[in-house]
C-alpha cells in the first residue's frame, strides 16, 4: 500500500510537473507572438511620432503654400483628403520644449522595452513572468468605481512592485559577478512595463468609453501608485500613452494636401490592425477620446500632491498647451478636425475639476474655447457630431462645471 501511494504519489507529482511544462511553453508562444506584435506597432508609433516631430521642426516654402486639410469622411468610412478643413497655415520653427521631453521618453521606452527582451523569453525566469501577468491582470480585472477597491488593489500591485525590487536585489551580486543573466534582475522593470502595457490594452479596446467614465478606476490607480512610485511610473506611463497616441503630448498631426492615403493615416496616428488594415476614421477618434479621458481622469483625481501627467496643475497647462497649438491667424479658418473630439473627453474629464481648483484660469480657458474655437469646428460629416457635443459642452458655462462631477467619477479620489 505504502509502495502504491508513493508511485500515486510520483505519478501525480510527475503530472503536475508537465502540466505546468506545458503551461509555461504554451505561454513562452503567445508571449512571443504578443512581443513581435507590440514591436511591430511600437516601431509604427515611433515612426509617426517622429514624423510629425519632423513636419513640426521643418518649414519650407513650399510646405507653408501646401498646408492644408485634415480629412473627411468618404464613404465606407475610409479618409479621403478632399476636405477644406485647414490647419495651421505655417508650423512653427521648432518644436515646443514639453514635445520635445515627450519625443525623448518615447524614445526612452523604446530602450527600456528592448532592453527587457531576455525577461521575456528566457527559460530561467517563466515562472516569475507568469506570476507577474497572474498579479497585474488578475488585480486589473477586479477593478470597479468602489474607492475602497481602487485602493485595495493600489496597495497589493505597490507590494508586487516591492517585491519585485527585493528580488532584484538578491541576484544583482550574481549577475556582477557573471553567475547568471542579467534577465534574473530585471523583474521590477518589466513589472513596471506590465502594468503600463495593460493600461494602454484597456484604454484602447473597442468596449472602452472614457466620456462615459470609465477610465476613472484606471486613473485613480495610476495617481495613487505614482505618488508612491514616483519616478517610474511618472516618466514610463506616460510614454506609453504618448506612443499610442501622440495627440496626448499634445501635438498636432501635420497634415498636407499631397499626403498618399498611407501617409495621411500615419501622419494622423491612426492604428494598424492585425489584419494589415489601418482603423476607420470614427473607431480611430473613439480610441483617441478614451486616451485623452484617461490621461485627463488622472490629472484630476487624488491625492492633490500627484504628480502622473503633471497632477492638478498639469491639467490646466496641457489645456492651454492645446489651444496654442491651434491656428489663430484667421477667425475663418475651420480648426482641424481632431479639435472638438480632444476637447470633449478632455473638459468631460478633466473639467469640473479645473473649475474647482483653478476657478479664475479655467473661465479664461472656457471663454477662449467658446469664443474662438466653437465658431471655427469641424462641420463636415465627419466633423460635425463632435463639434455639436463640445458646442453643447461649453454653452453649459463655467457653473455647470463648478457644480457637475463626471460621469464614473468616484468622488473619494476625484479632485474636485
Amino acid at each position: 500500500e505504502e509502495i502504491a501511494a508513493a508511485a500515486k504519489a510520483a505519478a501525480a507529482a510527475k503530472a503536475k510537473k508537465e502540466e505546468e511544462a506545458r503551461l509555461v511553453q504554451e505561454e513562452e508562444a503567445e508571449e512571443e507572438k504578443r512581443v513581435k506584435r507590440q514591436q511591430q506597432l511600437e516601431q509604427q508609433q515611433q515612426q509617426q511620432v517622429e514624423e510629425q516631430q519632423r513636419a513640426s521642426s521643418v518649414t519650407t516654402p513650399e510646405k507653408k503654400r501646401t498646408e492644408g486639410a485634415l480629412p473627411a469622411s468618404s464613404p465606407g468610412g475610409v479618409v479621403s483628403t478632399s476636405s477644406t478643413a485647414a490647419l495651421p497655415p505655417k508650423p512653427p520653427s521648432r518644436s515646443p520644449d514639453y514635445q520635445a521631453t515627450a519625443k525623448k521618453l518615447v524614445s526612452k521606452l523604446v530602450e527600456v522595452r528592448a532592453s527587457l527582451a531576455t525577461f521575456d523569453k528566457s527559460p530561467t525566469v517563466s515562472k516569475r513572468r507568469l506570476n507577474f501577468k497572474k498579479i497585474i491582470r488578475g488585480k486589473l480585472n477586479t477593478l470597479c468605481h468602489n474607492a475602497d477597491k481602487i485602493r485595495t488593489v493600489a496597495k497589493d500591485i505597490y507590494e508586487a512592485i516591492e517585491g519585485a525590487r527585493e528580488e532584484d536585489e538578491g541576484w544583482k551580486p550574481r549577475v556582477l559577478s557573471g553567475e547568471c543573466g542579467s534577465e534574473m534582475a530585471k523583474g521590477k522593470r518589466y513589472l513596471f512595463d506590465l502594468f503600463n502595457s495593460n493600461i494602454v490594452v484597456r484604454v484602447s479596446a473597442e468596449g472602452f468609453n472614457g466620456t462615459r467614465g470609465d477610465g476613472f478606476p484606471l486613473a485613480n490607480l495610476s495617481a495613487l501608485l505614482s505618488y508612491h512610485i514616483k519616478k517610474e511610473l511618472n516618466l514610463l506611463l506616460p510614454a506609453h500613452i504618448y506612443t499610442a497616441c501622440p495627440l496626448a503630448i499634445p501635438m498636432l498631426p501635420q497634415i498636407t494636401p499631397n499626403m498618399s492615403e498611407s501617409e495621411l493615416m500615419n501622419a494622423l496616428g491612426m492604428k494598424m490592425t492585425s489584419e494589415g488594415d489601418y482603423e476607420t476614421f470614427d473607431r480611430f477618434l473613439s480610441r483617441t477620446e478614451n486616451f485623452i479621458s484617461f490621461m485627463a481622469a488622472c490629472m484630476a483625481s487624488k491625492p492633490p500632491e500627484h504628480s502622473l501627467f503633471g497632477g492638478n496643475a498639469g491639467g490646466l497647462e496641457w489645456l492651454r498647451r492645446f489651444l496654442s497649438l491651434l491656428p489663430n491667424n484667421d477667425a475663418t479658418t475651420t480648426l482641424p478636425v481632431i479639435t472638438a473630439p480632444v476637447l470633449v473627453a478632455f473638459l468631460t474629464a478633466a473639467g469640473h475639476m479645473l473649475a474647482t481648483v483653478f476657478p479664475a484660469e479655467f473661465q479664461s480657458l472656457l471663454a477662449t474655447v467658446q469664443r474662438t474655437v466653437v465658431p471655427r469646428l469641424d462641420d463636415t460629416a465627419v466633423g460635425a457630431p463632435s463639434a455639436t457635443r463640445l458646442t453643447k459642452l461649453v454653452e453649459r458655462g463655467y457653473e455647470w462645471f463648478l457644480k457637475m462631477v463626471p460621469e464614473g467619477a468616484i468622488f473619494e479620489l476625484y479632485r474636485g
